[in-house]
């Protein structure tokens, strides 16, 4: 349960740094993109744009299972993975699904 709880939060402190850094990232594009400001200014931008680009600003972020934590085959819409989400609609806990065969 610990290895689960330990997953799960540095999940949420990773996606958070990451918006932040996404953020400035736009605040930045957007200078740069200004037609008023002075060019000197402007390549100082593109530095710093470079500087965001090599770190790897844009990393892949893991969709994980709300309970197991389960990184593989997760469903974006409700947050399991198919294994979950099967049991749970076995169990009767998710509405609104059925059994289909064909």
């Amino acid at each position: 349960m610990g290895l689960h709880l330990n997953k799960i939060n540095k999940d949420k402190k990773f996606r958070f740094v990451l918006l932040k850094k996404e953020f400035k990232l736009r605040k930045i594009r957007s200078l740069i993109s200004n037609f008023k400001l002075n060019k000197n200014i402007k390549i100082l931008l593109s530095k710093r744009l470079i500087y965001f680009s090599k770190k790897g600003i844009v990393p892949l972020i893991k969709n994980r299972c709300f309970f197991t934590s389960r990184s593989r085959s997760v469903y974006r819409i409700c947050k399991f993975s198919r294994i979950t989400f099967k049991n749970e609609i076995s169990y009767g806990n998710l509405t609104g699904f059925r059994k289909s065969s064909w």
